[in-house]
């Protein structure tokens, strides 16, 4: 049996005093209001309102019947508008995977993000893996580089400048190179990309390569 069938109805006419003011509150017809209400006295056995040709008033079962239906509604409704504002806001666990390489700067902008949304929970994972980025249970990946899995949707946040750098100690020893080939001589460390492969350092003057 559903116990609030009818009883909408039955509160908006209480409420206003009329089958047609309370269909047009609801958005139907008076008929419909007017049978919610006639289904609502057969269902409890209790007539619930006097009517007149003028007048709708409530009958002693009524207006109990009434004063329980009202603080029911307005519980239903506080939970339906709980549920629309808890929608609006982030609440919950959000699993963000992260390559290392920019995970410090993650750090960084999370402690920031996470004061202004106090109502989410924020696991950071470290990882460099594309491969198996879509069988993790994370919402969110930052990866460096292309994506070439058609299984995710990706999208640019920056992009990354690759510079070549060399510590003074060390170009006091061996000299600065002046140009690319001059690196052939050199001690050179090269990042390893997520697919096990090395960067490539690539040089170029404006839209020349150099090497």
């Amino acid at each position: 049996m559903d116990l609030f069938r009818g009883t909408q109805a039955f509160v908006a006419v209480a409420e206003t005093g009329s089958f047609r003011k309370a269909a047009t509150q609801l958005g139907v017809t008076a008929a419909a209001v007017s049978k919610a209400v006639l289904v609502l006295e057969r269902d409890t056995g209790a007539r619930l309102f006097n009517r007149t040709s003028r007048h709708v008033e409530l009958t002693s079962d009524g207006r109990a019947y009434y004063e329980r239906c009202r603080e029911a509604l307005a519980q239903v409704q506080a939970g339906r508008d709980l549920l629309s504002a808890s929608r609006k806001r982030p609440h919950g666990k959000l699993t963000v995977s992260t390559s290392y390489v920019v995970a410090r700067y993650v750090l960084s902008m999370a402690a920031d993000w996470l004061s202004d949304h106090p109502e989410v929970e924020l696991e950071l994972r470290g990882s460099d893996q594309l491969s198996r980025l879509n069988r993790e249970d994370v919402d969110i990946g930052i990866r460096v580089g292309p994506v070439s899995d058609d299984d995710l949707v990706a999208r640019e946040l920056r992009r990354t400048q690759w510079v070549t750098v060399g510590s003074p100690s060390y170009l006091a020893r061996r000299g600065e190179p002046k140009r690319p080939e001059d690196l052939t001589r050199h001690e050179c460390v090269r990042f390893v990309m997520p697919r096990g492969d090395l960067h490539t350092w690539a040089f170029a003057s404006g839209p020349v390569p150099l090497a």
